[in-house]
Formats: structure tokens, sequence, C-alpha cells
């Protein structure tokens, strides 16, 4: 999840488009997720974006609901 202002534009399309890449899904416009660990790679945009506190999370999680069409995008 990022919360990256308007005026910083450029770097919340780049995170979108390498969040995607990853192979994250997209479950609203700043929400995404992968069922595989991936604090490196958060890590890795925010270290390289210079990105303040606050404007990149990391959740995990356990489905509650809608596991079985996770399972089937992520073709697990």
């Amino acid at each position: 999840m990022f919360d990256i202002p308007e005026s910083s534009r450029g770097a919340r399309d780049f995170i979108r488009r390498k969040l995607l890449g990853l192979g994250f899904a997209t479950v609203h416009k700043s929400i995404y997720i992968s069922p595989y660990p991936c604090e490196e790679a958060v890590n890795f945009l925010r270290n390289s974006y210079s990105l303040a506190p606050g404007q990149l999370y990391i959740f995990e999680s356990k489905v509650l609901e809608g596991e079985k069409v996770l399972r089937k995008y992520f073709k697990l």
C-alpha cells in the first residue's frame, strides 16, 4: 500500500509499474497484493525513490475472503 502525493507523480507511477512488473495484483489504485514475501522489493523501492516514512507500507495478512479467486489469479 502506498500514499505518495500528487507532487511526486513520477515516483508514484514508477512504483505502480514496478509492483505490477514484480507480479503484484492491483486491489485498488494504491493497494497491491502478492502471495510471496516482498519486504526486500519494497525496501528497494523505498530506497530508490528516497520515500519518506509512511509513503510505502507492507502488511502481512491472511486472506479471509476470496482466497480461491486469488489462488487462481496467481496460479497457485
